[in-house]
């Protein structure tokens, strides 16, 4: 395995010997980790795309319009509580948190990271596909 400068290529699982060509590459299983603010490019159909900052996002929209006074926010978050979009918002901070936490169990120390079945991960990429290229050049030297 080489590793480049400002991407760092590494096997964090035992990884299958099978050589896979890019036409294989869209029925591996592809998670994108990065956030609202990195712009990626060619992402393969069907890649998994997790913004590890939309917990922060919605916790803003939560948040934004509150007031300063903690027993008037208290009333309004309520008031939003009993909206039904709070369902829709509610669901959405548990994914977000989950997204969270399944990026520490993998091991995501930065973003982007592409991570391919699970066995391995390029750091840095914003261009999926040439990530997943990275990773199946890798897999054909082993």
């Amino acid at each position: 395995m080489r590793y480049r400068p400002a991407l760092y290529l590494f096997a964090v699982l035992a990884a299958s010997a099978t050589v896979q060509t890019v036409a294989h590459a869209a029925a591996a299983e592809i998670i994108v980790y990065s956030t609202s603010q990195i712009q990626l490019t060619n992402v393969p159909p069907g890649a998994q795309i997790i913004e590890l900052d939309r917990l922060q996002q919605l916790e803003a929209r939560i948040s934004h319009g509150l007031p300063a006074n903690p027993q008037q926010a208290a009333h309004l978050i309520q008031q939003r509580m009993n909206n039904p979009e709070w369902r829709s918002i509610e669901g959405q901070v548990r994914k977000a948190a989950e997204d969270i936490a399944g990026a520490k169990s993998a091991g995501i120390r930065k973003v982007p990271a592409v991570t391919v079945d699970g066995s391995y991960v390029v750091y840095g990429a914003s261009d999926v596909a040439a990530a997943v290229q990275q990773i199946q050049h890798a897999r054909q030297q082993r």
